[in-house]
């Protein structure tokens, strides 16, 4: 298979497998409570990884990096995982996933913030675009606009501020380590900190078998296989084939939504994906977008 064919069987696969990472949640999230349904597949999902570099001979340290990996596993895994989980008990998960989608949007508007890089006029308007788009989606949602529905609509915007911000941090302090690495210490690390709330939190009650099935594709096929897909195509495919991955991903999860969790779709649905679209295009695709410092072209965008 060629380096082109076996990128875009890697972007499809991304696609597949984050889009879908939002139906699994919605799915499993009520029956084991959104704090234990990560932790649990953080753990399996690193466990697995860690054997599958013991088996490939790769290898894995983490010496010298315990604090700064203590936020990265914070900002990148912990913290948003649940934060999803949470919103997801209350909006659909298509609606969550868009509104992740502004992360790129975010991260190149708060590297400019942190100074990481110049507030340019394709920023601005990628900044207007993307907040009009999540204003649309809410204002305009079939969902009845509850104190619960917009505070699960602030929390799934909180989770996405976290992937900026931890792509920022990423730049800043693992420019040159080891992604796989990365990947494994994300996993364990956020299922360290997750764990005390996690016991506290158990489920009440034997989960049904559709929320088990769930929270093992969550682990395996929207966690390790998509890692595994991203580092391939970051290897062959580079950065601008990568960071196209999200243009799709709200998209899958709309029509999964539609199609398997009976979700309803509005013309504010649309509006709202299109300016949300609008925002990443400005980001991606206005020269080197922040790509570089900010951190967007190793940081693995899986939710």
């Amino acid at each position: 298979m060629s380096d082109e064919t076996g990128g875009l069987v890697c972007v499809c696969f991304a696609e597949c497998s984050v889009g879908a990472s939002f139906l699994f949640i919605r799915v499993a999230a009520p029956a084991f409570g959104p704090v234990f349904l990560m932790d649990v597949r953080v753990w399996l999902a690193g466990l697995s990884m860690l054997l599958f570099a013991t088996i490939t001979g790769k290898r894995i340290s983490f010496r010298g990096r315990v604090k700064s990996f203590l936020l990265l596993r914070a900002l990148n895994a912990g913290v948003p995982f649940t934060l999803i989980a949470e919103a997801e008990m209350e909006i659909p998960a298509s609606l969550t996933a868009m509104i992740i989608g502004t992360t790129p949007m975010l991260t190149a508007v708060a590297a400019s913030f942190l100074g990481e890089e110049g507030m340019t006029f394709r920023k601005t308007v990628a900044l207007l675009a993307g907040l009009a788009g999540v204003g649309v989606l809410v204002g305009w949602t079939p969902i009845p606009l509850t104190s619960e529905t917009l505070l699960a609509v602030g929390v799934a915007f909180l989770a996405a501020c976290c992937y900026a911000l931890g792509g920022i941090y990423v730049s800043r302090k693992f420019q040159d380590f080891p992604a796989f690495t990365m990947a494994v210490g994300q996993q364990l690390g956020a299922g360290v900190i997750l764990l005390p709330l996690a016991l506290l939190r158990l489920p009440r009650e034997a989960p049904p078998a559709e929320a088990v099935w769930a929270l093992l594709a969550l682990a395996f096929f929207s966690t390790v296989l998509a890692y595994l897909c991203y580092f391939r195509l970051i290897r062959n495919a580079g950065p601008t084939t990568t960071l196209s991955v999200n243009f799709l991903i709200p998209v899958f999860s709309l029509a999964g939504g539609v199609l398997w969790l009976d979700e309803t779709v509005s013309w504010g649905t649309w509006g709202g994906l299109a300016l949300v679209s609008l925002s990443l295009f400005f980001v991606t695709k206005g020269g080197n977008g922040g790509r570089r410092r900010s951190g967007m072209e190793k940081r693995p965008l899986l939710r």
